[in-house]
């Protein structure tokens, strides 16, 4: 496992890592048991995972379950809490500072100190005073011990720039970013290397869409799968601290940790490139697909985030 630096937090992470939603399930509907989700834990750490992103309440609850079981925290870990209710568009800007106080104090029920809490604005857009507000929250959990970094996650250009321009305090960003979303890197990853923000890249696999594209690994050589090379294609970015794909059995572990370290192969290259022209075509000719389309237009900043828009919930 290689590792790599968490911005200006100075964490060294795993480059990758244990994600969210679909590690134990999404929204508390958890598809393996705890004692498979210790043997699936156990083996990520064996392999040299570090990092464990826990995006919603109940999968940090699972998590502390496993660690629990298995006699305590392992040493040497980073645990990454959210509070995702920040994204609501019913979250106004009245008591946000108590309600990122009291998910705080669920994850150091849970955890002890949080390594990173992030604030999740997934479907909101960008407002100072709810931030600044926020922020308060943060600070005052980090004098009381409670959490010693903070990040964000966002699915819109225009939310994630102004929160790196605006707000040094934050160590990280969770961005959507995986080979049919390359331009991601042009627009963000500059800034983001300029204020020495670290990227957490979620969706390698674009929410497992890559699968349902047309094509096929095995004519590109024995051994090429696709959780391989499309996380190979995330991390031959360096401004990527580490990526967190979700993972829910031991084959998983093994499968996206052995795209640590090597470079990509030619093979592997052709084979994210048949991924980019078979992503193109499908959603300019898949009525199905044409949400990924309007996707990437709020990534790249194409689209303004309203008020009352709440795409991603």
């Amino acid at each position: 496992m290689e590792y790599r630096r968490l911005g200006k937090s100075d964490l060294m992470v795993s480059e990758v890592s244990f994600g969210g939603h679909q590690t134990g399930g999404y929204k508390g509907k958890f598809e393996v048991s705890l004692e498979e989700r210790v043997e699936i834990i156990q083996r990520g750490l064996d392999l040299g995972i570090t990092y464990f992103d826990t995006t919603i309440e109940p999968e940090a609850q699972s998590l502390s379950a496993v660690f629990e079981r298995m006699g305590g925290k392992p040493d040497g870990i980073t645990i990454a809490g959210m509070y995702t209710h920040y994204k609501n568009n019913h979250d106004v800007i009245e008591g946000i500072e108590d309600k990122v106080r009291e998910s705080i104090d669920k994850r150091y029920e849970w955890f002890g100190p949080v390594d990173v809490f992030n604030l999740c604005g997934n479907g909101f857009p960008y407002s100072r005073e709810r931030t600044l507000r926020a922020i308060d929250a943060l600070q005052e959990a980090r004098a009381q011990g409670k959490v010693k970094h903070f990040g964000f996650s966002t699915h819109t250009m225009q939310y994630a720039l102004k929160m790196i321009e605006n707000h040094p305090e934050f160590c990280l960003i969770m961005f959507p970013f995986n080979v049919v979303l390359p331009r991601v890197a042009e627009i963000l990853f500059p800034i983001a290397k300029a204020h020495d923000v670290a990227v957490v890249d979620m969706k390698a696999m674009a929410a497992r869409g890559l699968f349902d594209l047309d094509v096929d690994p095995g004519k590109y050589g024995e051994g090429i799968t696709l959780p391989i090379g499309a996380i190979k294609w995330v991390l031959q970015h360096p401004e990527v601290s580490c990526t967190i794909p979700a993972m829910n059995s031991i084959a998983e572990v093994e499968e996206n940790v052995r795209a640590s370290g090597p470079p990509m192969t030619e093979e592997e290259q052709r084979m994210m490139e048949a991924v980019q022209l078979a992503f193109e075509h499908k959603v300019s000719t898949d009525s199905d697909w044409y949400f990924y389309r309007d996707w990437t237009r709020r990534l790249y900043g194409e689209e303004e985030v309203k008020v009352e828009d709440n795409p991603f919930d």
